[in-house]
């Protein structure tokens, strides 16, 4: 297993970790890392998106993966945090996650 692998892995716990959250957001530039792997990241994101919203270093991980998701990911984002937008509003790392949606939904 490479270290992709390996963090993708354990993914909901892996983004809350400053050294993984920014090799994560890394591999989701454009010029790094594969549509594969951005889609890897997602998939083991998903049904974590709120409390990663809600961390530290996680919240990074999530508006990196919303610039960089599909229409259709970006859909599922916003309706896995539905009913859950006034509490990552208020949230000093929800809030960031909340502006980058508002910024990027149509």
């Amino acid at each position: 297993k490479n270290k992709f692998d390996s963090i993708v892995a354990k993914l909901k716990q892996a983004a809350t970790e400053q050294e993984s959250s920014r090799f994560l957001q890394w591999r989701l530039l454009e010029q790094v890392g594969t549509l594969e792997e951005k889609d890897a990241i997602f998939d083991g994101a998903v049904g974590a998106f709120r409390d990663l919203s809600m961390d530290a270093f996680g919240n990074f991980v999530v508006q990196t993966l919303f610039q960089r998701a599909t229409e259709e990911q970006r859909k599922g984002v916003a309706a896995e945090l539905e009913g859950k937008i006034y509490e990552l509003s208020t949230n000093k790392y929800g809030c960031r996650v909340v502006q980058k949606m508002l910024e990027l939904l149509p």
